[in-house]
């Protein structure tokens, strides 16, 4: 992707001067004129906080948020100091290292004159490697006379605008920029030029816009091109690798690329094993220990390691996080080499660890929860570590760069360099040398040989082969034969090879087991026809399906993982999840058809010739490690130790590795959603809210969700700044083990705040923190339950509304906010508007409306010893059950006054009240606890368990919605769930989320209570009442959705 980077610490450092306008002006024509497969980045100074949120404003409709990105320069800026050269040299390299990151076509800097009287820092790289850079020339009055400006001053900006030299272009404003006379040699610089004015026309600015995408592509072919001319010397290059005589196929590949290398570099092979049994490397390569590398391996200019999963390859992991190079990785998924590190290596948690660094807690779930460790690495790659740490990465197919894209994004799998896996084209077989093969191996030279080679395991389908077998002309020819070729380590292997014997077919069919190399080859010269098969490919790739094509034997293979990208004109190619008789028929012709069989052969060599031979993938593995060492890098310890080399210690101070820290993070491989549970975290209160934060949580951590992890946070009173929630998350999920701990979060351009719970307080004393994240890229965006302490304070404790009131006023600061209920959504709209809310881009208010299933909302369970008695005094008469905590606006007392007149009157009916004791009803609370129908017509049940309330909905008669203010009415939903009828208080948000399926009264006496209470019991005994049946409800699943299509803006809010 082609990219522009443009500095805008000039419009921070000088708001509405006349240069930040112009730039403001032609950032947003390179907005808009951004090209197909192309990005315009803008990089803003931490520095001037006050001015981000206004800049993202002014480009919200032109760039994403994510294109706005933030760096953060260390203090100690002002005032500007000729001749100091720690903390200012330390903000240049920690500034260029960041644009770097971005790996632009074209940088954009204006302003290199300015700092001396504020923290801006703005410098051209001086490094062949750098990109090319676009230079705004100074205003006049920049270039004042010493006698003007100070000769301190003076000296600093002669010296900043010397940078002016390392300007790949400029940019001029005729009448309002000039050349410095002492910088006379620019003229030769090319200009663009933004006006014939002062104020630039918006047709000037868009042709300059043009022009500046124009050099970006040029400069993005230049650097395609770029490479590190040779200095006469051929680097030194370690090689880490098995080797032969280890029992890996990545072993032999080394063997024969390792030659192909030697052509450009003096290579060392860095090995894990007693020695390496191949003439070639035992004398051209030096052989080095792991234990050697780990003391040298800083001694090398370049280093490559082959990782493949298996245990030949456990301990790369820490030596590539020691001693970064390039990783060339042969099967995408490695879960079993971490599985190795842990059970063999001794590195403790190493699966879990890796697991949830690479994937987040949905790869824990199988391990933690389902005990099924298989399971886990069958699922998830477990391979980011290698990938984060490397300078450069190599796969070998398009379906590895797939995969990286599926799990890990468009940016890294941008990074993946694609070189096939090379093959030896041998000499034509001849027959003499295929007769003499044949002896070797003990077949005779009239038998029909249909090999499969390789390993047998399930991924490659060595049943479907024998099924085929059984149906093909071939089981009926005695002097056809099908070997396998490779070793059985699974038990499916060890199966087929048991129910193979016992067959009618085992005097046709055979097992070597592992072979050496010269046996596999016999094989190769000796086959006929070669059957290469695979499932459930997790991104390796085959090299022995090249070694057949490359000896010429007729291939059948189907269109899976890497195999889809061979050359149909090499191989038979049957669709990826083929029919036996496609295979059946493939084996038939080319049995029946010799000149088919040679046809075939001859393909494949020539596709071999002309897309493996080591020769080729040899020359593309030079440019791949070339490329990887010469671009900017991306290797964080590496910047760090080039900003801080040669430095004063007392530049080393906290502040300083906090600034390199934020600015050059070590990113996670997805977008973060960060969803606050800081209430349930620490004690769940088990109120509506909470039931909604854990339902959603539950959700949000089993759901499915390519590119982006979940991360539950918290903060406590008297702590700045958030931790992220593991140990409680763990046991959230189910699990007892104890494999993640807290750790203070870490939030990055592009992750998602979700305020879930409602922790007022906490909010507020985190407002500061949070604008920090806002200004840094992270959106911000909270769930709003209700606004009933504003529109109904005297239902609340005195201190409430105000604390509420500072609540509402942090959280409309940020981006949006999820509404339980449309209601709610439109008494936020108008508190918004009453409060003439000022913003510099728009609020979004969405609506997600409550799940309703309690058995998806991680329900508590148990029943007390006297709940069956319980529920039987429920069914025996009618019974009218009010959910939620007890306070003033539920109605409990009006429902209680009506009952009492309906008990005095005869009427033998139930008030079951369920939910815990709120605020001010001391007096109700009283009342309740010492009424005369309690336990007998009267039931208040406090703190019951979500077991408990489902068993009492379901022996309720009727459920009494009284409340005269809620946010959602989850109790009505749940009520219709169980099927039972509905009376609610005609309110606005029970009209929204019952609609027809309930009767609704407007009664406010106890009289004209009891009064609507006999007529719904005759209207129930006549059945015809409202059924409740059949009302529409979301599931806490497809709530969660709806959250991920409004954070993630798939849907307008």
């Amino acid at each position: 992707m082609m990219r522009i980077v443009m500095d805008l610490q000039i419009v921070q450092a000088e708001p509405g001067g006349v240069q930040a306008s112009i730039m403001i002006a032609l950032a947003k024509q390179l907005a808009a004129l951004v090209p197909d497969n192309a990005e315009l980045i803008l990089v803003l100074s931490a520095a001037f906080p006050g001015s981000i949120e206004p800049l993202r404003g002014e480009f919200h409709e032109l760039l994403s948020q994510r294109q706005l990105r933030v760096w953060y320069p260390p203090d100690g800026l002002v005032p500007a100091e000729l001749g100091r050269h720690d903390i200012r040299q330390v903000a240049e390299r920690l500034h260029q290292a960041f644009v770097a990151e971005m790996r632009p076509d074209l940088v954009i800097l204006p302003g290199l004159w300015l700092g001396w009287q504020d923290a801006t820092v703005v410098s051209l790289e001086c490094s062949p490697l750098a990109p090319a850079a676009v230079a705004l020339l100074p205003d006049k009055k920049e270039l004042a006379s010493p006698e003007t400006i100070g000769q301190d001053r003076h000296a600093w900006q002669k010296q900043s605008l010397e940078q002016l030299r390392l300007a790949s272009y400029l940019l001029e404003v005729p009448g309002l920029t000039v050349v410095p006379d002492a910088l006379e040699g620019l003229h030769g610089t090319e200009c663009i030029h933004l006006s014939a004015g002062i104020k630039p026309k918006a047709a000037a600015l868009a042709e300059a816009a043009e022009r500046l995408w124009e050099l970006a592509e040029r400069e993005q072919a230049k650097q395609a091109k770029r490479r590190v001319s040779s200095s006469g010397d051929r680097p030194r290059l370690a090689y880490v690798s098995p080797l032969p005589p280890e029992q890996t196929g990545i072993g032999y590949y080394s063997a024969e690329l390792l030659p192909e290398l030697a052509r450009y570099y003096d290579i060392d092979v860095v090995v894990n094993q007693d020695s390496v049994e191949d003439v070639w490397i035992n004398t051209h390569c030096g052989i080095r220990s792991v234990a050697w590398f780990e003391r040298h391996g800083h001694e090398y200019e370049r280093v490559v390691y082959q990782f493949g999963n298996s245990r030949f390859h456990a301990h790369m992991w820490s030596l590539i996080e020691k001693i970064p190079g390039l990783a060339v990785i042969h099967d995408f998924y490695l879960g079993d080499a971490v599985a190795y590190r842990e059970d063999v290596a001794g590195v403790g948690l190493a699966l879990p660890q890796e697991l949830y660094h690479s994937h987040g807690y949905a790869a824990l779930r199988p391990l933690l929860l389902e005990g099924s460790r298989s399971e886990a690495i069958r699922q998830f790659p477990c391979n980011y570590s290698p990938i984060r740490e490397a300078k450069g990465i190599i796969v070998h197919s398009h379906h590895a760069r797939e995969l990286a894209c599926h799990w890990y994004g468009e940016k890294i799998a941008e990074e993946l360099e694609i070189i096939p896996l090379l093959s030896q084209l041998p000499e034509e077989i001849s027959k003499q040398q295929r007769n003499a093969a044949r002896k070797r191996l003990g077949i005779s030279l009239n038998t029909f040989l249909v090999c499969s080679l390789g390993v047998l395991n399930k991924t490659k389908l060595p049943h479907r082969l024998f099924n085929a077998w059984q149906k093909t002309s071939l089981q009926k020819n005695p002097s056809a034969m099908l070997v396998y070729v490779g070793g059985s380590p699974d038990k499916l292997g060890q199966k087929l090879q048991k129910e193979i014997k016992t067959s009618e077919h085992s005097n046709q069919i055979s097992f070597t087991g592992w072979t050496g190399s010269d046996t596999f080859r016999d094989y190769l010269i000796a086959a006929d026809v070669a059957v290469q098969l695979r499932t459930n490919s997790r991104g390796e790739t085959s090299k022995t399906v090249l070694d057949c094509m490359a000896h010429g034997v007729a291939t059948v293979c189907n269109a899976h993982g890497s195999f889809a990208e061979v050359s149909d004109q090499g191989v038979w190619k049957l669709e990826d999840r083929f029919e036996d008789e496609a295979l059946v028929e493939a084996l038939d012709t080319l049995w029946a058809d010799a000149e088919k069989r040679r046809v075939l052969g001859e393909q494949a060599r020539m596709q071999i010739q002309r897309h493996y031979a080591p020769a080729f993938c040899g020359q593309r593995y030079y440019e791949a490690i070339e490329k990887a060492y010469t671009k900017p890098t991306r290797q964080r310890l590496e910047v760090i130790k080039s900003i801080v080399d040669g430095l004063p210690t007392k530049a080393l101070n906290e502040q300083l590795a906090a600034s390199i820290g934020t600015t050059l993070p070590v990113c996670p491989p997805q977008r973060q959603l960060l969803v606050d549970v800081s209430i349930v975290a620490q004690e769940d209160l088990r109120t509506g809210v909470q039931r909604v934060v854990r339902s959603i949580l539950s959700q949000l951590l089993e759901a499915d969700l390519p590119g982006i992890r979940i991360e539950p946070i918290y903060t406590n009173p008297g702590m700045q700044g958030y931790f992220y929630a593991r140990e409680f998350t763990q046991k959230f999920m189910g699990s007892h083990n104890k494999v993640l701990t807290d750790e203070p979060v870490e939030a990055h351009n592009g992750d998602i705040f979700l305020g879930l719970d409602l922790y007022a307080a906490g909010i507020q004393a985190q407002c500061s923190y949070l604008e920090s994240l806002r200004d840094r890229g992270v959106q911000v965006v909270f769930v709003v339950h209700d606004l009933l302490p504003i529109t109904h304070p005297h239902w609340f404790p005195p201190q409430e509304e105000q604390a509420f009131e500072n609540w509402l006023n942090c959280i409309t600061r940020f981006d949006g906010a999820i509404c339980v209920s449309q209601t709610t959504a439109d008494e936020l709209s108008k508190w918004m508007a009453s409060r003439n809310v000022q913003r510099h881009r728009p609020y979004q208010i969405g609506v997600a409306h409550n799940g309703a299933d309690i058995r998806q909302s991680v329900p508590t369970m148990g029943l007390p010893d006297d709940a069956e008695e319980m529920l039987t005094t429920i069914r025996s008469k009618p019974s009218f059950l009010m959910v939620g905590t007890v306070e003033p606006r539920k109605g409990v007392t009006q429902v209680l006054d009506a009952f009492e007149l309906l008990w005095q009157h005869d009427h033998d009916i139930n008030l079951v009240i369920v939910g815990k004791r709120g605020w001010n009803i001391e007096e109700l609370a009283e009342r309740l606890d010492q009424h005369k129908e309690k336990h007998q017509r009267l039931f208040w049940l406090q703190g019951i368990s979500d077991e408990y309330l489902e068993r009492v909905y379901a022996d309720s008669t009727c459920l009494i919605a009284a409340s005269e203010g809620e946010g959602f009415g989850l109790p009505l939903i749940e009520a219709a769930q169980h099927g039972i009828p509905i009376l609610a208080r005609d309110i606005p948000v029970f009209r929204e989320v019952a609609g027809d399926y309930a009767e609704y009264f407007n009664e406010q006496s106890p009289l004209e209570t009891s009064n609507k209470l006999i007529r719904w019991l005759s209207d129930y005994k006549d059945k015809n009442i409202k059924p409740s049946k059949g009302m529409p409800y979301k599931s806490w699943n497809s709530t969660a959705k709806k959250y991920i299509k409004l954070l993630l803006k798939k849907q307008s809010y």
